[in-house]
């Protein structure tokens, strides 16, 4: 532990046995709070560190139980990821928690646009949508493109993709898959 009283003392060249009283003159009032309250805190407490022992019964509004904190955050790890909402606003399932996947009646092929065929363009679109309960394809997003007119022409076939909704429980559900669409020239 430092002595505080004697490092001030010494540095002002009061001796090691000056009065307070000579210490607060020079010094002014403020150090010598500051000073009496760095010496009041290593007298009450000796050999602390200055931390309070965290008590798991207890704890204060400014510092706040560690342990709580752990805990919640085991908490959070062990919560299931939040579920998708369609823009029907009823869940959306991944295709291994339905117990029915969704069944294709009709998937019409997209139309190959004027400009890709001049450019000679190819390849596959990739699109991800929700098959939603109520059989129509919604919330679609784009995971692989084509320029050209060609993602937009995938997007419209898909959105005449007509199917029987997958099953959970023996009651229709959403859920998102991707739908393919390859572009060959020949």
């Amino acid at each position: 532990m430092i002595d505080v009283l004697g490092l001030f003392s010494g540095l002002l060249g009061l001796g090691d046995g000056a009065p307070m009283s000579n210490l607060s003159g020079r010094l002014g009032p403020w150090i010598t709070a500051l000073l009496a309250l760095s010496l009041l805190c290593s007298a009450a407490a000796p050999g602390q560190s200055g931390r309070r022992k965290s008590n798991q019964n207890s704890s204060s509004a400014s510092e706040p139980n560690r342990d709580a904190g752990a805990n919640q955050n085991q908490t959070q790890r062990k919560a299931p990821p939040s579920r998708e909402v369609s823009s029907e606003h009823e869940p959306v399932y991944r295709l291994r928690e339905v117990d029915k996947p969704p069944i294709i009646l009709k998937k019409p092929n997209p139309r190959y646009t004027e400009q890709a065929r001049r450019h000679a363009v190819s390849g596959r679109v990739i699109l991800s949508a929700v098959f939603s309960s109520g059989g129509r394809l919604i919330d679609f997003r784009v995971v692989a493109g084509l320029r050209d007119g060609l993602t937009e022409s995938a997007m419209d076939a898909a959105y005449a993709i007509r199917f029987e909704p997958a099953q959970k429980d023996g009651q229709p559900v959403s859920v998102r898959l991707n739908v393919e669409y390859n572009f060959n020239v020949y």
